[in-house]
């Protein structure tokens, strides 16, 4: 295959959609996504600017690269391409954050009950959540702003234009700070119908969200907790005791290399001390070199690329949930069971339901008897790298380790 910088018109357009056809994904998610972005791209009216075909060009060879080095087995290629097909980045990440800020954009205040959730709420907040008393009096207003105070009396009062403005960037750089919501759900009684839904749906400040994105927040919801499952054709059929007596001894590059069954060259890393420090010196200086695969680049993340196998792929899934948070409204009173979420029929036909676990944070909001959750998935990945509920895979193991 040509270099992609050097591929224009319909052959940039083929080597696209020969790469989407093999992306990772075991169904039809991530191949649809670009799927359906390629064609509505190459199939824009063409700019009168020159400039701008070029751009759009350089667009879609950068598509192509990242693509190539998904189906590699580089994982930041892996993580973008997830991210994008799953609405965590882009522009669908935008549209699912929408309903949430309508309400408050004009106003540049945090009136809504679902935009003050999803602030407060460090599952929902990239950095640390900010406290409730600075959505009314932003940390960022002088004291001049306030009458009451001595800079006040002394230098005067703070205009309300300079006040508007202020809260206004904190509205911004707040908002932007979200995490979109990957789904909305509804907790409903027995006797409430849609328009019930849409009662409740108003109340939290989302009149916005329709029916389509709610229901493809929950399907790519289910979607992602299934694909961390591990299906029985994926299960090992050697054990781990005999797995662990491969991994004996110190083995060197060519053996990993060997085991893995990679077909792309091991990385050579090179240690060189300097000799001009002394023995007894604290630190020896090390020079790391390290050959990689795509010439002329020596980065940490263009390393020798993964084997794209399913204990891989499970754990990517399992990092795109810790960054979706879900939303969970109810009516307070309405004899709905808020702290457990239908996952729908499973293979006997039972229906299974999560439970609460300590990934979850509520709000109430005043006034409107409506409940608002925000809560990640059981089978996010956690914080510290490890795995919030042991799955299915975890089990399978510890049964036949206890019966070895």
């Amino acid at each position: 295959m040509s270099t992609p910088s050097l591929l224009t018109g319909k052959w940039l357009y083929r080597a696209l959609l020969k790469e989407a056809k093999h992306l990772p994904d075991t169904q039809a998610t991530q191949v649809d996504h670009y799927l359906h972005r390629i064609k509505t791209d190459f199939r824009k009216p063409l700019p009168l600017d020159r400039s701008r075909a070029y751009e759009r060009t350089s667009q879609a060879q950068k598509l192509l690269r990242r693509l190539i080095a998904c189906n590699s087995g580089h994982l930041h290629a892996i993580e973008r391409v997830l991210d994008q097909a799953y609405a965590r980045k882009g522009k669908q990440s935008h549209q699912l954050l929408e309903p949430f800020l309508t309400t408050s954009r004009r106003s540049k205040t945090f009136v809504s009950p679902s935009l003050r959730a999803l602030i407060l709420s460090p599952l929902s907040h990239q950095s640390r959540p900010p406290n409730i008393h600075h959505l009314e009096n932003p940390p960022t207003l002088p004291a001049r702003a306030f009458p009451d105070t001595e800079e006040s009396r002394l230098l005067g009062p703070l205009i309300p234009q300079r006040i508007k403005a202020i809260r206004r960037r904190y509205w911004n750089s707040q908002t932007a700070k979200i995490k979109s919501p990957l789904a909305v759900l509804v907790l409903q009684g027995e006797g409430e119908d849609r328009i019930g839904r849409e009662e409740v749906l108003k109340k939290v400040g989302l009149g916005s969200l329709g029916e389509h994105l709610q229901s493809l927040g929950m399907a790519r919801f289910e979607r992602l907790e299934d694909l961390t499952q591990v299906r029985e054709e994926e299960r090992p059929r050697r054990s781990r005791r005999l797995r662990g007596v491969l991994n004996q001894g110190r083995r060197t590059g060519v053996e990993a290399h060997a085991l893995e069954g990679s077909t792309s060259p091991t990385p050579t890393v090179k240690k060189e001390v300097s000799a001009s420090q002394p023995q007894g010196s604290k630190k020896k200086r090390i020079t790391t070199t390290t050959t990689t695969t795509i010439p002329g680049l020596s980065l940490a993340k263009w390393s020798t690329p993964k084997v794209l196998r399913p204990r891989l792929m499970r754990r990517r899934y399992e990092a795109v949930l810790e960054n979706a948070p879900i939303v969970i409204v109810e009516r307070v009173g309405s004899g709905s069971k808020g702290n457990q979420v239908g996952r729908g029929e499973g293979k006997g036909g039972k229906k299974e339901t999560k439970h609460p676990s300590e990934k979850s944070s509520a709000s109430k909001a005043s006034g409107n008897n409506v409940r608002i959750q925000i809560r990640l998935s059981d089978f996010a990945k956690s914080g510290k790298g490890g795995i919030g509920v042991m799955g299915e895979e975890d089990r399978w193991w510890n049964e036949r380790g206890a019966a070895e």
